[in-house]
């Protein structure tokens, strides 16, 4: 996606900025009160935002920051000559609001009085006015974040029993069954960052695994005998793969070098590890092997998040930002596309069971829903429908290897649209 400008007298529409990358997105344009230029987030990858303005009237966009973390929301100072921002840079956790010279490039910490008074440590989406007297924004702060469990009669069967096994108002995202289904791996920001953590399915014994403070880290998935933990790491500007052990011990390192390696996730045998990575100019996945270390090119036409079927016969998949998932044998072979489902912005809540593939629709009637295609019938059956939304750009279910028990995660938030006014 890039940005563009449409003039509504005539219709004419002209790119402003586009990527010249197919894993980079420029979001949330934001036109400057002079309306000399606009600001625009760069997502390199999935999460990972950095600010660049572009000239209105056309140009090459110019980076204004380099955070290689989650970057927050962000407005123009009313003189158009800076951005204000929030991120979590310091390395603590919690977010605060920083400003970025256009012309200077520097960064530093912004003491603006409305907005620190209105968001001492993390703004919304908002807008300043351009004497500077009010703001308006989004107040989201009735949010919280569920780890939900239905057990159900038979694979893609009717749901017998339904409930929670973790909520907090911290952001929570990629849930995963232990394989002897007794416990549950996940990403939490409860620390006051984002770490790994495990807990029982009921709930209980929650152990934090990792202790970061600021990084962006995510998609833990367990290996087979149930004794390690794979996840992405941000430690630079480059995602990498690592593994930790289920006590939080024995860290490190699987992959290396300047690309971005995303997304892992365990072979059947335990040996080997399949992931994301743009090494080729876009997502394929590939396969480390973990006592050799040798890597091995598996997609040729794109490919993001992949798990092996149980029978070892195939490799399904999802390609970045694009609907549907694939399948190709796991010995090699041409793809083929089985379904057109999920939407790109759900890439992650899908997971196979040994007969069939669980995923959530986005636009079911008369609400989303968590579906279930059978491999052998490829008809596709309504399981649930949560009341609470999917979090975009995260990974949310996860299936037992019978398809009997099933997680996923929600998020539940009430906004309401607040104008503020000058506080003396």
């Amino acid at each position: 996606m890039g940005i563009a400008a449409l003039t509504v007298a005539t219709g004419k529409k002209r790119c402003l900025a586009a990527p010249d990358s197919n894993s980079d997105n420029f979001l949330l344009p934001l036109l400057s009160p002079d309306a000399q230029n606009v600001a625009f987030v760069r997502e390199t990858t999935i999460r990972v935002r950095d600010l660049f303005i572009v000239p209105f009237q056309g140009g090459t966009p110019r980076r204004l920051t380099s955070e290689g973390r989650l970057l927050g929301q962000f407005v123009w100072a009313p003189d158009g000559k800076s951005v204000i921002f929030t991120s979590d840079r310091e390395g603590v956790g919690g977010r605060r609001l920083w400003r970025v010279s256009l012309n200077r490039g520097s960064i530093v910490p912004e003491n603006d009085a409305l907005l620190a008074k209105i968001f001492p440590g993390q703004m919304p989406l908002s807008v300043l006015s351009r004497d500077r007297r009010r703001v308006a924004y989004v107040d989201s702060r009735f949010e919280n974040y569920s780890i939900r469990r239905a057990r159900l009669a038979a694979d893609g069967g009717r749901v017998i029993s339904e409930d929670t096994v973790l909520q907090q108002p911290a952001e929570m995202d990629g849930p995963q069954l232990s394989p002897d289904g007794k416990g549950v791996v996940f990403q939490s920001g409860l620390s006051g960052a984002r770490n790994i953590w495990t807990s029982d399915t009921d709930g209980h014994n929650t152990v934090q695994l990792t202790s970061f403070s600021g990084e962006l880290v995510g998609t833990p998935r367990w290996s087979p005998d149930g004794k390690w933990v794979v996840f992405v790491r941000r430690p630079t500007d480059r995602a990498q793969i690592f593994m930790i052990d289920v006590e939080g011990g024995n860290m490190h390192v699987i992959t290396g070098g300047e690309h971005e390696n995303d997304v892992p996730i365990w072979s059947r045998d335990g040996k080997a590890v399949y992931f994301a990575s743009d090494r080729t100019g876009r997502f394929e996945l590939w396969k480390q092997d973990l006592a050799s270390s040798t890597l091995t090119q598996v997609t040729k036409h794109g490919g993001f998040i992949g798990v092996e079927s149980y029978d070892g016969r195939y490799l399904y998949y999802v390609k970045y930002f694009c609907s549907g998932i694939w399948r190709m044998p796991i010995d090699g072979g041409e793809e083929e596309q089985i379904m057109n489902m999920p939407e790109p912005w759900y890439l992650g809540y899908w997971d196979i069971s040994e007969s069939g593939v669980y995923f959530y629709d986005i636009a079911a009637t008369p609400r989303p829903a968590i579906k279930y295609y059978d491999f052998s019938t490829r008809q596709t059956t309504t399981v649930l429908e949560p009341q609470e939304e999917a979090k975009i750009w995260a990974s949310g279910i996860s299936v037992s290897r019978d398809g009997r028990t099933l997680v996923y995660c929600v998020r539940h938030s009430t906004t309401t649209l607040m104008v503020a006014d000058e506080i003396h």
